[in-house]
């Protein structure tokens, strides 16, 4: 039997003789049917099997060996510490034992399906290692599977890790973040959290390594938390710190935002967790009111010198022991601080209580306005009947008589705290409820993030549903209303065999289990990809295409190609060749590389490959066209500087394909055609027939804007006497620089050209304008 199976078999036995999770005997606050349990039956043992009766005795020659095959680990995995080995077998009459090899040495066997075993690596030698797993029957036939080639590493050296927070010394309540800080040489596989050196309270396998503690579990005092850093090899490095933990009575802070009694208590009382008021007066938690209502404390206020609520206690009105009830009249006793800013100012507070029947979509009832008696501290008290509720809050709220009277008040010194109240019906009831899974479906191979659906069903009414693994003993998930579903990130667990439990609770306290069993597969492994080109110290140029090998032990669905830190793009298609537009990269020389993605998210990225960009001149002043002109094919031609200002400022003046003139005052004040560009929309070459943008950019003075019109006009001939057409004008609306755009299908030619022209609005509208002032520039470009 295998070391799992055999801690599956005596773990049950010995929690019983432990009487684990059972209540302390004579314990007064637990439910009278866990005191006193009905008498057990007498179970005699069976009697002998009767003798076997007389007759022909057949015998059959099984010659019919079995199959195996080894499913874990996947080939070509490097493994430095304990790994799990899992096989299939299969027999026409039945598998017997399936035996597990590393190399020759026989490392474990397993007599009953599934087939697996916990393969400690270090008991094998390092290097190459080939797994196989032989099956016999009872016969003796026996075969080997076919071999899985894994790797056999070691490491020796253990993790760092730091225990971050609480600080050390502090006294902690309710619900505690506990914080480390790990890192190893190779990797860190996870951080356990412990309360002393045997209570796991949680664990973290991604950083930041933490967990949330529920403190109130352990009880009051001095504790130790310990913080287990491992690495891949199972060497671990602890680290601690000593904390205080300080719950007052049955009540903690809850993850919803406020103080909680949980179910069957008879006091409920807040103690020190609502003390003080808002951000300024220290109040632990602040704002202590349910997180679905977003209510905040009013951001001004001194400790014990403004008006605060600082206690809320709950029980019976007849002072008994009975568990807080529906219908159940009550006493809510709210010890406040009325205002000592001056002799009277207590007299202008009010404590106003609200009540909320369900805490999943509270409905605030105003239960009743009272008035200090005095300044400093003091008890209020209003007595009322439970409604019908299974989680009820009671909202207890300090202001000034002439603030509007609100569950919810706005002002700056005003002070809202809530009580959440876990409630019994009137009736309590011992059936439990019904529940099953939906999903996942039984026995599946998961990984990644799943959905998890249960259907709980009950006589009254569900409270919550708490979703376990078996990793962890606390719940990873609660869920307080239908639909019962949620989501699993199963990475936060390690690969293997676990068991889901859902707990399912009714408004009695009565818990109904249901369990699912799957088998957890995450991808760890990332992809391995090589630049293939460009090579080293080659040289790119234009339109260039990138290649690269890339691989993965389960697929790879995206390579990435960067340019030093810019990512130029990326192919979901294999062979993965990506084509890029190299006049975009400026700089040269350029490292590139490339990055291989699985469907997981792991990745893994090539080596760095040194080239160089051997773009012709994109945009060159043409001494025969005399424009800026772009003789080759790219994806973007620009003016770039060749265009800056106009007449005699401007270079190579007028740059126009017919010698249209500028006209102008003083070229330095006059409005003016910057630049002009046209780029690809789709990122390609500029091709016929598909989509561009036309760029332009202008100057107009602060006098000009108003009086101006920026007119462009398009040609197909740019040799000889090119005839210009009116493409649309912009009316300029501020001074400065400005960047208009105008998309455009490319034309069926050779080479285009633009003009743009800045004009008064009170010359005539012609591509050669005679105006003053008055600038026209061309940009001619090859189309493919």
């Amino acid at each position: 039997m295998s070391t799992h199976r055999l801690l599956f078999t005596v773990l049950p036995a010995v929690c019983l003789l432990l009487s684990c999770g059972a209540p302390p005997l004579e314990d007064p606050s637990a439910p009278a049917s866990l005191q006193e349990g009905a008498p057990l039956q007498d179970v005699s043992p069976p009697g002998p099997p009767a003798p076997p009766q007389d007759g022909p005795i057949l015998t059959a020659v099984d010659s019919a060996p079995p199959t195996t095959a080894i499913t874990a680990p996947e080939p070509g995995g490097t493994h430095y510490g304990h790994v799990l080995i899992q096989a299939t077998a299969s027999d026409d009459v039945g598998v017997t034992r399936v035996e597990f090899y590393a190399g020759t040495s026989l490392v474990g066997t397993d007599t009953d399906a599934p087939y697996y075993f916990l393969w400690n690596t270090r008991t094998s030698p390092t290097g190459s290692l080939t797994l196989t797993s032989k099956a016999f029957d009872a016969a003796g036939n026996s075969t080997t599977s076919a071999g899985v080639p894994v790797t056999v590493a070691r490491d020796t050296v253990a993790p760092t890790v730091t225990c971050t927070a609480p600080a050390p010394g502090a006294t902690v309540g309710g619900l505690v973040r506990v914080e480390a800080s790990a890192s190893d040489d190779i990797g860190v596989q996870r951080v356990d959290f412990y309360v002393g050196e045997t209570t796991l309270i949680g664990r973290a396998t991604t950083p930041p390594y933490s967990i949330l503690w529920d403190s109130s579990t352990l009880g009051d005092g001095p504790k130790t938390l310990k913080c287990y850093a491992w690495d891949h090899a199972q060497n671990s490095q602890t680290a601690t710190v000593s904390v205080t933990t300080a719950n007052p009575q049955s009540v903690t802070y809850d993850g919803l935002g406020a103080p909680r009694c949980r179910l069957g208590v008879s006091l409920c009382d807040t103690r020190d967790l609502t003390r003080g008021q808002g951000p300024q007066a220290s109040e632990p938690n602040q704002p202590n009111t349910l997180r679905s209502s977003n209510c905040p404390d009013g951001g001004y206020g001194t400790f014990h010198y403004s008006h605060s609520v600082d206690r809320i206690a709950v029980f019976p009105r007849a002072g008994s022991n009975t568990p807080l009830s529906e219908g159940q009249l009550v006493r809510a006793e709210i010890t406040v601080w009325a205002s000592t800013n001056s002799p009277t100012g207590y007299a202008e507070d009010r404590l106003d209580l609200y009540l909320a029947a369900d805490y999943r979509a509270p409905v605030w009832k105003h239960l009743t306005t009272l008035t200090p008696a005095a300044s400093g501290e003091q008890k209020l008290g209003f007595t009322f009947n439970l409604p019908s509720g299974d989680t009820q809050v009671l909202r207890a709220t300090m202001r000034k008589y002439y603030d509007a009277l609100a569950p919810c008040g706005t002002e700056s010194f005003v002070d809202h705290d809530d009580l959440i109240l876990d409630v019994l019906p009137a009736i309590p009831d011992a059936e439990p409820p019904q529940v099953s899974w939906t999903a996942p479906i039984a026995n599946a191979t998961v990984s990644e993030t799943i959905p998890l659906a249960i259907n709980p069903t009950d006589n009254t009414r569900v409270s919550r549903v708490e979703l376990y693994n078996s990793t962890y003993s606390y719940p990873i998930i609660t869920l307080d209303r239908p639909p019962y579903t949620s989501t699993w990130n199963t990475r936060t667990v390690g690969n293997g065999p676990q068991t889901l439990t859902a707990k399912v609770y009714d408004s009695s306290g009565n818990v109904g289990t249901a369990t699912m069993n799957v088998v957890v597969d995450n991808d760890y492994q990332a992809p391995t990809v090589t630049l293939t080109t460009p090579t080293y110290r080659g040289t790119v140029s234009g339109l260039y295409t990138f290649k690269a090998n890339a691989s993965d032990n389960k697929g790879v669905v995206r390579v990435e190609y960067y340019a030093d830190s810019l990512l130029m793009g990326s192919s979901t298609t294999a062979p993965f060749d990506f084509t890029y537009d190299t006049l975009k990269l400026d700089v040269s020389p350029v490292y590139f590389k490339a990055r291989a993605y699985d469907a997981a998210g792991n990745y893994g990225t090539s080596q760095e490959v040194f080239a160089y960009i051997g773009n012709p001149g994109n945009v060159v002043w043409d001494p025969g066209l005399k424009v800026p002109t772009c003789g080759y094919e790219h994806s973007t031609c620009s003016s770039d500087l060749l265009l800056y200002y106009m007449g005699s400022y401007e270079s190579h003046t007028p740059n126009t394909l017919d010698g249209c003139p500028d006209r102008a005052w003083d070229p330095a004040q006059s409005p003016s055609v910057e630049s002009i560009a046209v780029v690809s929309k789709d990122g390609g070459l500029l091709t016929r027939g598909k989509q561009a943008q036309l760029q332009v950019t202008y100057y107009m003075p602060d006098y000009a804007y108003s009086y101006y019109i920026v007119d462009v006009y398009s040609t197909t001939t740019v040799s000889g006497s090119p005839y210009w057409s009116r493409v649309l004008s912009w009316t300029p609306f501020r001074s400065g620089y400005t960047s208009p755009v105008y998309d455009f299908t490319l034309p069926s030619t050779t080479y285009m050209a633009f003009r743009v022209i800045t004009r008064p609005t009170s010359s005539s509208v012609a591509a050669c304008n005679s105006g003053t002032p008055v600038d026209h520039d061309d940009l001619v470009f090859r189309v493919k």
